[in-house]
């Protein structure tokens, strides 16, 4: 997170002064067992629309995208939770995602259907062998650029 509140928050002041270090320590101690649900699992095979995987999500991360903006967010989320999270950048959320929590939650779902269809899957495996999750964010950022 240090390296994340040197990030712009607003166009004239970073994140860190914004929100003092002592806020965002406070803030993540709070999430700690929310964020540890997602610790085993996987995005590729897990229930989205099960209730508990919904508010866990919702808890996280509404506080987590507040103080870290939904990019940033997403991005210490993918690295918290590789192979649940994907990373997020505005030019994604055109995907029909805005830039909040539900909007997250709908892009997971886009990523998680995106992985089961096979080649897909295949071109985001090629991307990244180690993580389709992380893949899947390569092959759909190079989509972007062309």
């Amino acid at each position: 997170p240090l390296g994340i509140m040197n990030v712009k928050h607003s166009k004239d002041e970073t994140k860190a002064k914004k929100y003092s270090f002592e806020t965002v320590r406070k803030e993540m101690k709070k999430l700690e067992s929310v964020s540890g649900f997602f610790k085993e699992k996987s995005l590729i095979n897990a229930d989205l629309e099960d209730r508990p995987v919904k508010e866990h999500l919702e808890r996280l991360c509404g506080p987590i995208f507040k103080i870290f903006g939904p990019v940033a967010a997403s991005k210490f989320l993918h690295f918290s939770h590789p192979k649940f999270f994907i990373m997020w950048d505005r030019g994604l959320m055109g995907r029909g995602c805005d830039g909040s929590p539900s909007g997250y939650w709908k892009y997971l779902k886009k990523a998680q259907t995106a992985l089961g269809n096979g080649r897909t899957r295949k071109f985001a495996t090629k991307a990244y062998p180690a993580n389709p999750i992380r893949g899947l964010d390569v092959y759909w950022m190079k989509g972007k650029k062309k």
